[in-house]
């Protein structure tokens, strides 16, 4: 009799078991992409002309989503995404192991999704369908639109990831969808607004067309931006962008507006196009950025390359890649910006760079 017992409740706790795994799941996924670089650096008279061909990780990432179904509809949800050097094995952050996004969320079809943790800012989401090289490569969008480490420190441009942030996405409305986010500053001590953040974003996939905008502001130290004498300032970016496929080929294109007080705004574009070639695509850019009355702060970036997909999860790609910096900027092409030559201090101001670059793509 006990013997029967027991076995009963083994079978129920497997029953048991069986149901709670089939109202939940957690998916390992990620992205390694490896690229050999050949990049050359011009003679700007006060700095030499230097060469280096280098083996660069590109956007690599490994991460963990998972989901339960609380019933009614309602799920709940949760990320952690890391970013790494395939190169090295090293994260790309030092400080933080879930660099790219981590959150904790409820989501339900009817009444949208709320996130709260470290999360893309709005303007990712209106720039990774815009530009051909999906943010990733020698010709990605970020290495002139984005907040981003390099030598010369891009202050003016959209976010990346916010921390401490609290997100609401609506339900999709036809092929609408929006996003509003707050992140507060969780500071005492004056200035007690340093950090915190007002964003959002509204997204259309149509058809053939998709059109996005995002507004993002956020206070920052003053000192980032040369006022020592503010405290923090509010940094305000606004982007719009577009793409229309007409089978044959897709059009891509991008506008970008910083704003911060007692400063000229910061503006650019960016023209794309992809067309189909056999089973891969070729790939082209040109993005500008300037800085209004600010001479010598106008940079350019130049890009075309092909990607060809030997499988759903597997991608062969070359891409060549040209950027000019005007005298008072240095930046650098992705991601050898970060990678490796940001350490040796190149390019310096008025330096203008070359990347040619093959590289494999792997998605799991």
């Amino acid at each position: 009799m006990y013997k029967s017992r027991f076995s009963l409740a083994l079978t129920l706790a497997g029953m048991l078991s069986c149901t709670a795994h089939a109202q939940s799941s957690i998916t390992l996924y990620g992205r390694i992409d490896v690229a050999v670089s050949a990049d050359s650096f011009s003679d700007n008279g006060a700095t030499k002309g230097k060469t280096a061909i280098s083996e660069l990780s590109d956007i690599s990432w490994w991460g963990l989503r998972g989901i339960e179904d609380l019933g009614g509809g309602t799920k709940a949800i949760f990320k952690l995404e890391s970013w790494f050097n395939a190169t090295t094995g090293a994260q790309f952050s030092p400080v933080s192991f879930f660099a790219r996004e981590s959150y904790v969320g409820l989501s339900n079809a009817d009444y949208g999704t709320l996130q709260l943790g470290s999360q893309y800012a709005p303007s990712v989401w209106v720039t990774v369908p815009v530009d051909p090289f999906g943010r990733s490569t020698n010709g990605s969008i970020i290495s002139l639109s984005t907040q981003f480490p390099g030598p010369s420190g891009n202050a003016r441009g959209s976010l990346g990831t916010i921390n401490g942030s609290i997100q609401y996405i609506t339900p999709r409305f036809g092929g609408l969808v929006g996003r509003l986010m707050y992140a507060p500053s969780g500071r005492a001590d004056a200035p007690t607004t340093l950090g915190s953040t007002v964003a959002g974003g509204l997204y259309y996939s149509g058809k053939n067309v998709y059109v996005a905008a995002s507004y993002e502001s956020q206070r920052q130290a003053g000192s980032t931006f040369g006022l020592s004498n503010e405290a923090s300032v509010p940094t305000t970016t606004y982007t719009l962008g577009a793409t229309y496929d007409l089978h044959y080929l897709k059009l891509h294109g991008f506008l970008e507006r910083n704003s911060v007080p007692q400063l000229g705004n910061m503006e650019g574009y960016m023209l794309g196009v992809t067309v189909p070639v056999f089973a891969g695509a070729i790939r082209s850019s040109y993005f500008t950025r300037w800085n209004q009355n600010a001479g010598g702060t106008r940079a350019s970036q130049s890009a075309i390359g092909y990607i060809y997909p030997f499988s759903k999860r597997t991608s062969v790609y070359a891409n060549f890649a040209h950027l000019s910096n005007a005298d008072a900027v240095s930046f650098g092409l992705l991601p050898g910006s970060i990678d490796t030559y940001a350490a040796q201090k190149l390019p310096t101001p008025g330096q203008n760079e070359n990347s040619f670059e093959v590289g494999l793509r792997h998605e799991f």
